[in-house]
């Protein structure tokens, strides 16, 4: 009876001791796990998340090997009904111009004589001009082929890039948006201008972690319709943004690995 006692008593012991063994080990997991963690932390602070967004772009492009040529460089997208146009542009403060009627030369002379400010300023500074060869692509819709052939297309709108920011200004009578918003028309006596894109802007929404990877679409006519549009998409900004997400990785997801890793190594 005692030996049975003994054994029991043994037994028990033991299954304490590996008990409290496993409680052990995963303590210093868990304490090795919260080190790293703090150590990680402090360490994904130190690259970016302090510094102003002027600053960390100019470290991004440092590192990422991007130049401010390389900045400016768009890919552009018109769309006019089907027809649809393609390009890759360097935009400089001089100025694109895209346009979207085929007697822009008239347009141009009657900007030239009415509104010579913006013809000076907006259209005859443009070192480039992207237009557009739809044809008769836009017959079957009578609403877009209206505006088309009316002046209220003239002029078209142009892009300016400098500073890391880009620009538009709106020369034509239809309206503009840029992602839903407003650009109001530039006159003689009051040239308007709206940003369409920031790297700056950019960058701030890294370290706020609310950046989109997604195309600027600025429509003309009405807000939600893209029948007659431009998607505007940055060269660098799909770089920038994969360079700093594979260089910043958040401590938080570090964390959760080891901790899975410890689950696995030693299930309580």
């Amino acid at each position: 009876m005692d030996t049975l006692l003994q054994v029991s008593v043994n037994s028990g012991t033991n299954k304490y001791k590996q008990k409290t063994k496993k409680l052990s080990a995963s303590k210093q997991i868990n304490h090795k796990t919260i080190h790293l963690t703090k150590q990680r932390k402090k360490n994904s602070q130190s690259p970016y998340s302090n510094m102003t967004p002027e600053k960390c772009l100019e470290k991004l492009m440092y590192e990422a090997g991007i130049t401010d040529n390389q900045l400016a460089k768009f890919h552009i997208k018109v769309k006019v009904g089907p027809y649809e146009k393609e390009e890759t542009k360097y935009i400089n403060q001089h100025g694109l111009r895209i346009c979207f009627e085929n007697k822009k030369n008239d347009y141009d002379d009657a900007f030239a004589t009415k509104e010579p400010r913006v013809y000076e300023e907006l259209i005859s500074s443009c070192e480039e001009v992207f237009t557009c060869d739809y044809k008769d692509s836009v017959k079957k819709d009578k609403r877009l082929a209206d505006m088309l052939d009316n002046t209220w297309t003239a002029g078209g709108i142009v892009l300016k890039y400098s500073e890391k920011s880009l620009q538009i200004y709106r020369l034509c009578q239809i309206r503009v948006f840029v992602e839903g918003d407003k650009v109001i028309r530039s006159t003689q006596d009051d040239i308007q201008e709206k940003e369409v894109f920031s790297y700056t802007t950019f960058v701030e929404q890294f370290q706020k972690k609310t950046e989109t990877l997604k195309p600027i679409v600025i429509t003309l006519g009405k807000s939600d319709d893209t029948k007659l549009s431009v998607e505007i998409i940055p060269f660098a900004q799909k770089i920038l943004s994969e360079y700093y997400q594979t260089n910043n990785s958040d401590a938080e997801d570090i964390t959760a690995n080891l901790r899975n890793l410890a689950t696995m190594i030693m299930p309580l």
